[in-house]
């Protein structure tokens, strides 16, 4: 759904045949990065297991099921979160909030006063709508674009979140 919606937002369409083969050859070439590169932040694993004894974790995440396993079980994060999401899970990609509604319904957690830590404008834009408090985090995106798509907060470093 994620790969279809922007193609089509650049006007490239496609039948279906060659959406779920480019969509295969995408998450192959994933899955390979994430073997020889695993592109979690150096401070990400420590602070997870910090935050872990204080609040409840949810990973809500646009990736393919494949590719989110993958990173959960290379980094041995499965005891860290109480919720997996993934992009097969919802209907409806970011930004549409269902995502994050459904995570905020396993984790029984009231959006107003859950914390989203999001990397992407249709991310921010998804937790949002879906009524949670978002911290931005420039990677793909700006923090500008982050905090004109609604973040309520940028932040250089996950580290940073220790200082919130």
């Amino acid at each position: 759904a994620v790969l279809e919606s922007v193609l089509e937002a650049n006007c490239i369409f496609l039948g279906r045949a060659q959406l779920e083969a480019l969509a295969k050859q995408k998450t192959r070439i994933a899955m390979e990065r994430l073997r020889e590169e695993n592109p979690v932040a150096p401070d990400a694993l420590a602070l997870l297991s910090r935050l872990q004894g204080r609040c409840k974790l949810g990973l809500a995440s646009s990736g393919s099921r494949g590719a989110v396993e993958q990173f959960v079980e290379t980094n041995r994060l499965r005891a860290v979160f109480v919720s997996v999401l993934c992009g097969p899970d919802v209907a409806n990609a970011k930004p549409d909030p269902e995502i994050y509604r459904r995570s905020f319904e396993v984790l029984t957690a009231p959006p107003s006063r859950s914390l989203v830590i999001e990397d992407s404008v249709a991310g921010v834009r998804a937790a949002k709508a879906a009524g949670a408090v978002v911290c931005g985090i420039p990677n793909t995106t700006t923090g500008q674009d982050l905090l004109a798509s609604g973040a309520d907060r940028v932040i250089a470093r996950l580290e940073d979140l220790c200082s919130l």
